[in-house]
């Protein structure tokens, strides 16, 4: 989408509502709003969640938040299959969705992947919202115009799987020159899913897609300092935009890494602000004993091969 994503975890409070009801606002919003139900880790098991007409580890967008003329907070939730659909309170065919209610919210019995659901249900069953700004860029210069620069990269055992900050093989890992006009860059840090699809061959033995990712960000010539992550697994984030300050004539660092050395996976990273230029460093071959504490790592099994 080309925006930055600010995430909103749920717990019922009214700010919440109001957060989402600015961001998906009648008057023609410039934001996405995703969701996904909770996990087994919170209670909610997959048999769970299907009684009442939700899926687990399933993307939601959210298109509609409203309060009724008796009060009552609504969210209007897509499932994106176009079926399968909340069945519980508001839904399309409960006895609280009153035909003066349907014809308010113009909303029909037809499943279609739409419904509606009380703001307490939601919140029960949905623990975080994601919310795409399209607008954050025109807002990073007084012109409101900006540059957006960007990579992809790879770790690869042996050679730029440096692994996290502190073992000394972390100078291996792939690392980008910045620089910008001065002022506020968003640096985003996306791990591309290689199941299904490889952006390059070499994508192929990459092992599991879904892992912990770290960036790091500091002035050349000092020690950088993480500023973002992404956490593994099937429900964890892929992609994690941070606002970092620059001056205008100095270098700085980027640095991209996999949670632990002789990890393979692939990246992207982008930057954009006034002015801003990212370039990848050129990339040294490691010294033998680097290489060698960099061997393979399989992310699923976590040995050492």
């Amino acid at each position: 989408t080309g925006g930055v994503i600010s995430y909103l975890s749920l717990t019922g409070a009214a700010s919440e509502f109001d957060t989402l009801r600015t961001a998906l606002r009648e008057d023609g919003h410039d934001t996405f709003v995703c969701c996904g139900c909770r996990s087994s880790r919170e209670g909610f098991t997959s048999a769970a969640l299907k009684a009442v007409g939700l899926f687990s580890g399933h993307a939601y967008s959210l298109t509609r938040v409203l309060v009724t003329t008796h009060g009552v907070k609504l969210v209007q939730v897509h499932n994106p299959w176009g079926r399968c659909e909340w069945n519980g309170a508001y839904s399309d065919k409960s006895a609280e969705m009153t035909p003066e209610l349907k014809e308010k919210l113009e909303s029909d019995v037809e499943e279609d992947g739409a419904f509606y659901m009380e703001f307490g249900d939601f919140c029960r069953y949905f623990g975080r919202c994601k919310i795409v700004d399209l607008t954050c860029f025109n807002k990073l210069s007084e012109d409101h115009l900006a540059r957006a620069d960007g990579a992809a990269g790879y770790w690869l055992a042996g050679q730029t799987a440096g692994g996290q900050l502190g073992p000394a093989t972390f100078e291996c890992n792939p690392k980008f020159e910045l620089t910008g006009d001065g002022g506020e860059v968003l640096l985003t840090v996306y791990q591309p899913d290689t199941r299904h699809t490889c952006i390059a061959p070499v994508e192929k033995e990459l092992g599991a897609p879904m892992m912990d990712v770290y960036l790091y960000f500091g002035g050349v010539g000092q020690r950088p300092a993480e500023v973002a992550s992404l956490a593994g697994g099937f429900d964890g984030d892929r992609l994690q935009t941070v606002r970092v300050q620059v001056q205008r004539g100095v270098k700085y660092h980027v640095v991209v890494s996999a949670g632990a050395v002789g990890q393979q996976g692939a990246f992207a990273v982008t930057a954009c602000g006034k002015g801003v230029v990212l370039r990848a460093c050129p990339l040294a071959q490691p010294p033998p004993h680097y290489a060698a504490a960099m061997a393979p790592v399989d992310a699923r099994l976590g040995y050492r091969g």
